[in-house]
């Protein structure tokens, strides 16, 4: 399950224009970011987030906390509609709709966000239950076919 320490970590959430649920403000993202350990120049690149942004989760190592210098960071941003994905510095977003997530379901990139994901913010439960629905995949390499033989 994706890891949340217990909760989703807190953005900075504001009232969309439209008057239709919420949206979280980018000092939010980096609010979050920082509060779970980023350093500060590491986000000095954070892109803006479009207005549709649904729910947001980091992966990779700076998820699983092995990142070593020259990581980048790897953020997956639910969207309403499909987008091309964005890199800023050492941020990647990449962008996904409910629909395209759900053909990670029983892949390895599913998986490693299954195992691995942090989600920072997922107002409706969206994010958390696309993870959760990814299965487990097993990443054991086979056994070898000459296994017994010399």
């Amino acid at each position: 399950m994706p890891s949340t320490d217990g909760c989703i970590w807190s953005l900075g959430i504001v009232p969309r224009t439209s008057g239709i649920g919420t949206s979280v403000t980018h000092n939010g993202v980096i609010r979050a970011l920082l509060e779970m350990g980023m350093s500060p120049s590491f986000l000095e690149d954070f892109p803006d987030l479009p207005g549709d942004v649904e729910a947001l989760l980091i992966y990779g190592s700076q998820a699983r906390g092995d990142a070593v210098p020259g990581s980048d960071l790897d953020v997956l941003a639910l969207v309403g509609g499909p987008r091309s994905s964005s890199y800023s510095g050492d941020v990647n977003v990449s962008f996904y709709t409910r629909a395209q997530l759900s053909t990670g379901i029983g892949t390895l990139f599913g998986a490693h966000l299954k195992r691995d994901a942090r989600i920072l913010w997922d107002e409706h439960g969206w994010l958390a239950r696309a993870v959760e629905d990814m299965g487990d995949v097993d990443t054991d390499p086979p056994p070898s076919a000459c296994s017994g033989h010399e």
